[in-house]
């Protein structure tokens, strides 16, 4: 019950390289059982990492909590659900959020105090920028509706007809990764 703050011109952008030597030092500190982050690209850079560091498996993407040791995921693109008992010393888990009840938002208290020294960092890579790119259509990941498309459009100028249906519909628009990996539309709409 302490919220760590690891407060350092190092970590911005939250590069997984730099943030991983911090993540190593307050485990090998506090030794914690379990340590926990929601699905994310963010998640899936650095947890892996840590784990590698820590020498266990990690464990992406759970959907249910049996007990400490127990979890389910779903395998094979969703079209089965496993049980998995890891007897690592420490899990190192990401969770698919929307399986799981929201928690409560009041109530909850703990200490602040400085996270451990991190050591060197690596200076192989640094945070340059990043940029939001806008769009009206909603995000792909929570749309209620998405109009999809792939290799069927022929050519990148077609897909404007989606575009325009889904501005219609008030859809987000997606694309299989074959129209992606023929170029035809960027990975990122």
């Amino acid at each position: 019950t302490k919220v760590l703050v690891a407060d350092n011109a190092a970590f911005t952008g939250f590069l997984p390289e730099k943030i991983t030597p911090l993540l190593v030092a307050s485990q090998d500190k506090f030794k914690f059982s379990h340590i926990i982050a929601g699905a994310s690209a963010f998640s899936r850079g650095l947890l892996p990492r840590v784990a590698a560091k820590l020498d266990v498996s990690p464990i992406s993407d759970i959907i249910g909590v049996k007990d400490e040791n127990t979890f389910v995921r779903t395998i094979y693109a969703g079209n089965a659900v496993m049980t998995l008992q890891s007897q690592d010393p420490v899990k190192i888990i990401t969770v698919r959020t929307t399986a799981f009840e929201p928690a409560a938002a009041a109530g909850g208290a703990g200490a602040v105090e400085d996270a451990p020294a991190a050591g060197d960092l690596p200076t192989n890579s640094e945070f340059v920028g990043q940029e939001l790119s806008k769009s009206d259509r909603p995000d792909l990941a929570s749309a209620g509706v998405v109009v999809s498309g792939g290799r069927g459009m022929k050519s990148g100028d077609n897909f404007t007809m989606l575009y325009d249906l889904a501005d219609k519909l008030g859809a987000a628009v997606g694309a299989s990764r074959a129209a992606v990996d023929a170029g035809m539309v960027p990975n990122d709409i």
